[in-house]
């Protein structure tokens, strides 16, 4: 009779952590649990661009999943998702990174795991980096899920021109608001966030920050290196344009 398996133990390094704690937090979600099975908590992250679902993939020891799009219109998505036991340790490690409502979420889903028996499962350790770049690596996730690059048309009198600009929305108030003190801490960047009204009742209150011109420059060029294939496109593009 073959030796059960051991558990696998996968390292994330700070780093890692810190990436995969910004990106959730643009795009992922913590569940508790499917109506097939309400006992099992959920980590899942669905996007579009393969080249950044692969990295999470590779991270976390985890195969990633297509999803049907909804229409012919839609791009094809894909899926990577924890549950059970595993997918609470890798709760328990990024909870202290999250925002408010992540962590009620997370609070949540874990409250929902009491399995009728425990199986063993994989688990993850999180091991420091030669070089600890933990902000950076944090909005280079975040900015991933909830950010954007463009180049920003300004009609003037005696000229058109275009601005870089670096800027994300989110109804998550407080994770704004951490954003906005990085953004000082790290680049000297002093920006306001803004609320913009519901357009309809049901809708909740967005928060808004804009970085334009060198400093935007400064940020693109700093997370270039860790942004996907299609940010880095578009941060190629416009870094172009103003040589």
């Amino acid at each position: 009779m073959a030796a059960p398996a051991i558990p696998a133990v996968v390292d994330l390094t700070n780093n890692q952590l810190y990436w995969l704690a910004g990106l959730i937090e643009g795009e992922g979600s913590f569940v508790a649990g499917t109506p097939s099975h309400p006992r099992r908590a959920v980590v899942a992250i669905t996007m579009t661009d393969y080249d950044i679902v692969k990295r999470v993939s590779d991270t976390l020891g985890v195969k990633i999943n297509k999803v049907k799009p909804a229409s012919d219109r839609h791009k094809q998505a894909y899926r990577v998702g924890l549950d059970g036991g595993r997918a609470v340790c890798l709760m328990n490690l990024l909870y202290p990174y999250m925002g408010k409502r992540r962590r009620a979420s997370i609070e949540r889903a874990k409250a929902s795991c009491r399995p009728a028996y425990t199986r063993p499962h994989g688990t993850y350790s999180v091991i420091d980096d030669e070089l600890p770049e933990s902000e950076r690596y944090w909005l280079s996730g975040y900015l991933e899920g909830e950010g954007y690059f463009a180049l920003e048309k300004h009609v003037k009198p005696f000229a058109t021109y275009f601005r870089p600009l670096v800027a994300l929305n989110s109804t998550d108030q407080d994770v704004v608001v951490y954003v906005q003190c990085l953004l000082h801490n790290r680049y000297a960047v002093n920006v306001t966030v803004s609320a913009i009204n519901p357009r309809y009742p049901a809708a909740k209150t967005a928060y808004c920050l804009r970085v334009r011109g060198c400093k935007a420059i400064t940020i693109m060029q700093d997370v270039y290196p860790l942004m996907g294939h299609r940010r880095q496109a578009k941060i190629a593009e416009i870094l172009a344009s103003q040589n």
